[in-house]
């Protein structure tokens, strides 16, 4: 008589994935020679000593909130998923205007799933 060894499978599965990466880039793009003129030095200078050439500077219309929904809907998209599909959402940042409301429910709202448990760390 031959016995399966193979473990069962559980009806529901239990455990957390990452579906989807995802981010968000403001529109404007400030360059080194933006930033150096300013200063006296030169793009060239700025590059030397830290290695960047442009970064990215948030509009008035781009908060920590509006910056995470939107990269999380692009992360749903990419993923195949509804906001129904979000079990928990959780927010990191260091850069939240203030401690209240969390930015992690406010992200949920924007996002659409208002009753879903969120996290900021």
């Amino acid at each position: 008589m031959s016995h399966s060894s193979a473990p069962a499978v559980p009806e529901t599965v239990t455990g957390s994935r990452i579906a989807a990466v995802s981010g968000f880039r403001p529109e404007r793009v400030v360059g080194n020679a933006e930033l150096g003129a300013p200063l006296g030095v030169t793009a060239e200078w700025i590059e030397r000593r830290i290695g960047v050439r442009e970064r990215r500077f948030a509009g008035g219309d781009d908060s920590v909130t509006a910056m995470a929904a939107s990269a999380g809907a692009k992360a749903l998209s990419a993923a195949g998923l509804a906001p129904s599909d979000i079990d928990l959402l959780v927010l990191a940042t260091c850069s939240m205007p203030s401690p209240m409301p969390g930015g992690a429910a406010t992200v949920a709202a924007l996002l659409g799933v208002p009753r879903t448990p969120g996290r900021d760390l």
